[in-house]
């Protein structure tokens, strides 16, 4: 009878270590899974803001090379307006009043042009400095996300010897976060000796990891 039940209690723990290393492996799929979708939206945004930064250059481009054919035939008649004010003759004075309030802004448009150019480029570099300044606030805030530890400092190493020397007492399973399964092991001196080598094998290979995240210090 003591035989057929210590068989019933190795069975039932077998059965148990393998539903928990399903339902392990499952956890790590899911996991990477998510990851893979997260830095495919990343990827997904960074070419959209790129396309997006694209094609206002080119209308800047565009709007510029309008503005300085503006100037340039501004500039062409500033200076073909005096040949022609010389050549006509002037015969009354309200002719030559005329010709003065025409001349004005033509010398004015003449006179400015280095301002309106600037006038011009001053929106297209705040914009580029805007762009800038996007892109260095999500490089910081992707390497603040990378650099956060997500197990709080386990290491694979100590859950090794943990396991090795004390594993009938599941010590090992409170160090990785697992409280009730250390009891479990606890009270069962780590399932007769069969859970110990079942998770000693699963911490060797990387399958059995803290539960908040992956290990910080690998084998």
């Amino acid at each position: 009878m003591k035989l057929k039940n210590l068989t019933y209690l190795l069975l039932a723990m077998l059965v148990f270590a393998s539903c928990s290393t399903v339902k392990r492996n499952g956890y790590v799929q899911t996991r990477r899974y998510k990851e893979k979708a997260v830095t495919h939206k990343h990827k997904q945004k960074k070419e959209q803001k790129t396309y997006a930064f694209a094609l206002k250059q080119k209308q800047l481009e565009q709007t510029l090379t309008v503005r300085e054919d503006a100037l340039n035939t501004l500039e062409t008649r500033s200076t073909s307006a005096p040949e022609m004010t010389a050549v006509a003759p002037i015969k009354t004075n309200t002719v030559k009043m005329e010709s003065a309030q025409a001349e004005a802004p033509v010398a004015q448009v003449s006179e400015t042009p280095a301002a309106s150019k600037a006038q011009v480029f001053a929106p297209m570099k705040n914009f580029k400095r805007a762009l800038k300044k996007e892109h260095n606030k999500s490089d910081v805030k992707v390497k603040s996300k990378k650099s956060s530890p997500s197990s709080g400092g386990k290491s694979q190493l100590v859950a090794l010897l943990l396991c090795i020397f004390v594993g009938t007492l599941g010590i090992h399973r409170f160090y990785l976060g697992y409280p009730v399964i250390g009891v479990i092991q606890l009270l069962t001196l780590g399932g007769f000796g069969v859970w110990t080598l079942i998770d000693l094998i699963m911490i060797i290979t990387g399958d059995l990891e803290p539960k908040n995240g992956g290990y910080d210090e690998t084998l």
